[in-house]
């Protein structure tokens, strides 16, 4: 039998291919490092393995920790168009603010406060004062220039970082800026915590919250049932305050979603989530029935007229005659929604005399009429049948008495004249349209002003309408409320519903209800959505709607053998229709004698009603007369407006006779 060793050289020897020693030894003394060589390496991807799967397991750790912090986007908020799609009244961009966020335990608010004041420009100890504030989100500074975000993040403060907010702009500045309305910060007030009462039973995770409980209430001594403590606002976020803004904030807004953080090595903090997670939230865009070209006319007739009457302020709007859609709407003094603050943060609540900025006059600034109002009496008189346009008044002249008060007229008959219905509108008869005012009634007086829809709300998609004192919460009008109703007094209105009676004049008995906003558009889409509007009302016969027109016609065109001086509302290119009054302003309770609300309503081309134009000039200095101080602004607006509506002007005599 072979030995085991003789067996091992053997297999050496096979191994070398070689009956050498020599060789068979080198051969073995190669093969034991080449295992050993294998066998290190297996170690060392062993080893690496396993540090890998730890490194793995390590940064998800980190990734969960760092992503247990949620941040809540809110999408860019809707643009705002005007009736073309082209002209941008209100849009949102991206701009950059440095803030505060978790104030950090070893943060220096001294240090931090004098080094951020010298780039960003502000007062260090009013920096440092913000910095002692209990809340750990503080806004410090927005629009940011380039070179100030540089200066901050070489600053590298921690708890200082630079984000980017959505900011409102309004690129025409002052152009329909009350109508618009604007955006601003949430107040304190508004961030205070608020307390919920909670049902514990119901929502067992919402037990964490008990001891927040019962430290209020050994604080309050108030004792209650578990409650939850959240915030109405987030800190920074702004809010809609007046105007389209507020009211179709939901449209415009932009949706919130929230989404996970991570945190870079410098500790900056970025939301997990795709451009398609934030296009999702954008709020929708919105299509305004104003023309920018016919506004910028009247706020510039309204601006120039006020300045040149020494008014107080003035209004005015501007309808389509044929579907009641608002071209322009205008409110002076002017307001600016970029700088809000400097009309509205002192003035914003307290009554509008004519002189405050902040509040849209079209639609908050109820007023007695005036002799405008002689248009709701024809048109009450006609429709019941009290009286027609040729109606005889024998008996009737200036001056005379309603109830205790004495009346007169401005334009008082020639001796020997009697009135008609129609030459008394003409001549603005205050006498006269109390004697009709009499005839028509207290009781059907009072059902014809609350048919027409004077002394309540219009409807418009505006919030703050104001309608002074209401007609419908009268019961009853007496002969002498009626005389008074009769000329315009008594009774309030605003300059919107005075348009949109006007308009019920041109469309033939028919009110339109009115709305600023056509429709509203999606991020994604082209498509416009239109926004129903409300269905129009019958306030009046076709008929009666058909013979005020005539009035009206006959009150700014009417030429009695060329004797008569063009009327000072009358344009020169078009034939027009309309009526003015002159109102006294009534000072708690008592009409003085020298501030007045001058007026003007009206339409043009007579023949076929294009535009309805409705003004007001408050306490004007120059002219108290409504046809000297306002009449001028129909007269220019009508000429320049009507062109842009594509109206071919005509000369006045063929216009007269085609009338």
């Amino acid at each position: 039998m072979m030995g085991v060793r003789e067996k091992f050289r053997r297999l050496r020897r096979w191994i070398a291919g070689s009956n050498s020693q020599t060789e068979a030894e080198i051969l073995h003394r190669m093969v034991g490092v080449t295992v050993l060589t294998l066998l290190t390496l297996v170690f060392f991807v062993i080893k690496f393995g396993a540090l890998q799967k730890n490194e793995i397991e390590a940064r998800a750790t980190q990734h969960a920790h760092a992503t247990k912090r949620a941040k809540t986007i809110v999408g860019r908020r809707g643009d705002i168009y005007d009736r073309t799609g082209n002209k941008i009244l209100a849009t949102t961009s991206l701009e950059p603010a440095v803030v505060l966020r978790g104030v950090p335990a070893y943060f220096d608010r001294k240090s931090a406060a004098y080094q951020l004041a010298v780039p960003l420009d502000m007062d260090p100890e009013r920096l440092q004062k913000s910095f002692q504030t209990t809340s750990e989100n503080i806004l410090i500074k927005e629009r940011l220039t380039e070179q100030e975000v540089s200066a901050v993040e070489k600053l590298g403060i921690s708890g200082i970082s630079i984000e980017h907010h959505y900011h409102r702009f309004y690129p025409l500045e002052n152009l329909l800026g009350s109508v618009l309305g604007y955006l601003s910060v949430v107040t304190s007030e508004e961030v205070a915590p608020v307390i919920e009462v909670l049902d514990l039973n119901s929502e067992p995770e919402l037990a964490k919250w008990i001891p927040l409980v019962d430290s209020l209430r050994a604080i309050t001594g108030y004792d209650a049932t578990p409650k939850k403590v959240t915030r109405k606002y987030q800190p920074d976020s702004y809010l809609a305050r007046k105007g389209i803004e507020l009211s179709y904030d939901d449209v415009l807004r932009g949706r919130s979603k929230r989404l996970g953080q991570v945190s870079d090595s410098r500790g900056r903090l970025f939301p997990l989530g795709s451009a398609e997670d934030v296009l999702l939230t954008a709020g929708d865009s919105i299509l305004l029935s104003v023309d920018v070209d016919i506004q910028m006319v009247l706020d510039e007739q309204i601006e120039a007229h006020v300045k040149a009457q020494d008014a107080r302020g003035g209004m005015g709007v501007i309808l389509d005659a044929k579907t009641g859609d608002i071209l322009a709407m205008s409110s002076y003094p002017f307001l600016d929604p970029n700088n809000f603050k400097a009309a509205c943060g002192a003035t914003s609540g307290q009554v509008d005399d004519g002189s405050n900025a902040c509040r849209n006059k079209v639609v908050e600034f109820p007023f007695e009429p005036g002799s405008i109002a002689k248009m709701i009496t024809a048109m009450i008189g006609f429709d019941v049948g009290a009286f027609e346009p040729g109606t005889r008044l024998p008996g009737v002249g200036s001056p005379c008495f309603v109830g205790r008060n004495k009346v007169r007229d401005t334009h008082g008959l020639k001796k020997g004249e009697e009135y008609t219905v129609s030459s008394a509108f003409r001549h603005s008869s205050n006498c006269a349209f109390a004697e009709l005012g009499g005839r028509i009634g207290g009781k059907r007086f009072l059902q014809g002003l609350i048919r027409l829809g004077v002394g309540a709300k219009t409807g418009i998609d505006l919030p703050g309408e104001r309608i002074g004192r209401a007609i419908t919460s009268r019961t009853r009008m007496t002969e002498i409320d009626a005389k008074a109703a009769g000329y315009g007094y008594g009774y309030y209105t605003s300059i919107i519903n005075m348009a949109l009676l006007t308009a019920a004049v041109t469309m033939d008995g028919v009110k339109p209800i009115p709305q600023l906003v056509i429709g509203k558009r999606s991020h994604d889409s082209d498509n416009l959505e239109i926004i129903p509007r409300p269905k129009p009302q019958r306030v009046i016969s076709k008929r009666a709607a058909r013979q005020v027109k005539q009035l009206m016609v006959d009150a700014i065109m009417w030429e009695p053998e060329k004797g008569r001086a063009y009327h000072p509302a009358r344009p020169k290119l078009y034939s027009a229709a309309g009526k003015t009054g002159t109102a006294r302003i009534n000072l708690g309770g008592n009409y003085t004698q020298k501030a007045y609300n001058t007026s003007f309503v009206g339409f043009a081309p007579a023949e076929e009603p294009e535009i309805v134009v409705a003004l007001t000039l408050i306490d004007p200095q120059k002219n108290k007369l409504a046809a000297q101080a306002v009449g001028p602004v129909f007269r220019a607006v009508v000429d320049r407006v009507l062109p842009i509506r594509g109206i071919e002007a005509v000369e006045l005599e063929e216009a007269h006779a085609q009338r």
